[in-house]
């Protein structure tokens, strides 16, 4: 795991870097010429407001485990698409090992997310410069960027360590923790984000209070607690003033889809380009597989709107982000979007259905069927077939963004039989859960390998 004490220089950049980004007023505050430290920034309002600032910068502009590496790496994994890059060939294939040069970047970077989290909440809880219903608010979204990170973590490594201190010594040899305490901290933390967020306003580039309760609704639904899967999500459909956009304007800045999402100040074509579509379309080498293609129902608006092939290529690609491919309309510039309302509609049907309330679960998912020009389904599905029909719309709405569909394939223990079936995949069982890296198996002694994978010499 990668040092703590180093995170102190790290926070340090970070705030500096605000300025230089200007990516939003948020970010954009004057710091005093004196050199910093971690003691004096948290000593003065201008320069812990910056902090904060460089949390955001931090984790939006900086960190790919917010706007890359998860659908990078997962959706070649899965069903969803098959990369042509070279270096790719191991995760189309689910052949990666522990000394897989690039199976530790989600695990590093994650948690550079927490350590930076984990000094904020620290420094801001002991601070004085600051009032204490601001001191709330900007540790409810210290909060959420821990949570977030720990969730990308164990859904791609399983159990880890569960570093919430900020003495290094203390957290730099911590042996792993169990997935299910992991996710009562995820819960915990977002809980907290809540309510310190309660009073914010709902600008959907920040954390607000409903950013957090749809991450919670989410969390929820992986740690199988039903009920309150179902309650969340439903604060969140039936309070959030969100409503279901048209496909085209499901990803505009403008939509009214959108949870969070992480605002492009980029204003040339290319700037735009990798911003906005290269998650989806991954630079033009992911082609779709037929696994997906073959799952949209015929007069599914979403393979005609969201996939098809471009500059004369003969395959199909994500197309989700439009604007990347036309000149600069500031009326249709598109964002990162990280969560949107269709999640906490689907969220809401498989909540319901694993509570036994079919046809209130089958109306969720008609509501998303309807946005996509298809016909309802029927009112007397059982409950395997609800939640099947759960997994496909799930799949059809979310390929390309962040991990959704390799998350729901492991959780749902559906991804043997899935991946199994694909020709060209390697697939084992216990390629399910990524390998702990070779470095940190090396540098912390309390860790243990992942099963499945061998001894690391």
């Amino acid at each position: 795991m990668i040092q703590q004490k180093t995170f102190i220089n790290i926070t340090l950049a970070a705030i500096l870097s605000c300025t230089i980004l200007s990516c939003d007023d948020l970010l954009d505050i004057n710091l005093p010429s004196d050199q910093l430290t971690v003691e004096t920034v948290f000593t003065d309002s201008a320069t812990v407001e910056s902090a904060v600032g460089a949390l955001y910068s931090q984790n939006f502009y900086m960190n790919p485990i917010y706007y890359y590496y998860p659908a990078y790496f997962a959706t070649v994994m899965s069903d969803e698409a098959k990369h042509d890059v070279v270096s790719l060939e191991v995760y189309n294939q689910n052949s990666y090992e522990a000394t897989t040069s690039s199976i530790g970047n989600i695990w590093e970077y994650a948690y550079q997310s927490i350590f930076l989290s984990n000094t904020l909440i620290r420094r801001l809880q002991e601070t004085t410069a600051i009032s204490e219903e601001r001191k709330k608010q900007f540790i409810g979204a210290a909060k959420y960027f821990r949570a977030y990170s720990f969730f990308v973590l164990i859904n791609f490594y399983g159990d880890v360590p569960l570093p919430l201190d900020i003495d290094y010594k203390k957290t730099m040899t911590l042996p792993r923790e169990s997935m299910a305490v992991i996710y009562e901290q995820i819960i915990a933390d977002l809980k907290d984000a809540e309510n310190g967020l309660v009073k914010s306003t709902n600008e959907t580039n920040k954390i607000t209070f409903h950013a957090a309760s749809a991450l919670l609704a989410r969390a929820y639904l992986y740690a199988e607690k039903w009920t309150e899967a179902e309650t969340k999500a439903n604060e969140v459909i039936t309070g959030g003033g969100f409503q279901l956009e048209t496909l085209d304007r499901v990803f505009l800045r403008s939509s009214k889809e959108t949870i969070l999402k992480i605002q492009d100040w980029r204003t040339s074509y290319i700037g735009r380009t990798y911003w906005g579509g290269y998650v989806c379309r991954l630079a033009n080498y992911n082609r779709l597989r037929d696994n997906l293609l073959n799952a949209f129902d015929e007069g599914d608006g979403r393979k005609t709107q969201w996939t098809g092939s471009i500059s004369g290529r003969e395959y199909n690609q994500c197309l989700k982000y439009v604007q990347t491919r036309t000149p600069l309309n500031t009326e249709l510039s598109e964002d990162h979007v990280m969560l949107r309302l269709a999640e906490q509609y689907l969220i809401r049907a498989e909540a319901r259905a694993q509570q036994g309330k079919l046809s209130d679960a089958i109306d969720d998912l008609n509501a998303i069927r309807k946005r996509a020009s298809l016909s309802p389904l029927s009112n007397i599905l059982s409950k395997e077939e609800v939640l099947l029909a759960v997994e496909k719309e799930r799949q059809v709405e979310f390929f390309s963004e962040e991990a959704h569909r390799w998350w729901d394939l492991k959780r749902t223990g559906r991804i043997d039989a899935v991946l199994s079936r694909i020709k060209d995949k390697q697939w084992e069982s216990h390629k399910a859960i990524w390998p702990i890296p070779e470095k940190e198996l090396n540098y912390n002694p309390n860790l243990t390998p992942s099963p499945g994978y061998g001894k690391i010499n």
